[in-house]
């Protein structure tokens, strides 16, 4: 339930570990490409049915979290566009969810093939805005 960061210098060598990152097994891990935008950044997905985005400004600076996605179930897959302005999430179900950024640590649904249902909370659903920690 952790995600673990390395770096290629002459050796593979640990740079940082997230332990917090999942309460449950990690099932997939993404870098977003860095075309045009100013941070570097990555995501992850598990069984604990959350979307873990984290951000550095700079190389050397630290890693915060900048957002949680939740869902009502596991998320097994993640993939980043081909410019980093759009995440697309899958479940074992195949339900699909595309984000985009709408703002800091803001994330909108703009696709989804699961039914429209009203959103709740600090919960991601189709269609709905959600804002990160």
């Amino acid at each position: 339930n952790c995600v673990r960061l390395f770096r290629m210098e002459n050796a593979w060598e640990e740079e940082d570990i997230f332990k917090s990152a999942h309460q449950a097994w990690v099932r997939d891990v993404a870098w977003r490409p860095c075309l045009g935008i100013p941070s570097i950044a990555w995501a992850s997905c598990g069984d604990d049915n959350s979307v873990a985005l984290y951000e550095q400004e700079s190389t050397g600076q630290a890693w915060q979290l900048m957002a949680r996605l939740q869902f009502d179930g596991p998320v097994w897959r993640i993939s980043w566009s081909s410019t980093g302005a759009m995440l697309a999430c899958t479940s074992p179900d195949g339900a699909v969810r595309v984000y985009a950024e709408s703002g800091p640590r803001r994330w909108v649904v703009v696709h989804s093939n699961e039914e429209e249902e009203e959103a709740s909370p600090g919960r991601a659903s189709p269609g709905g805005l959600l804002a990160g920690t």
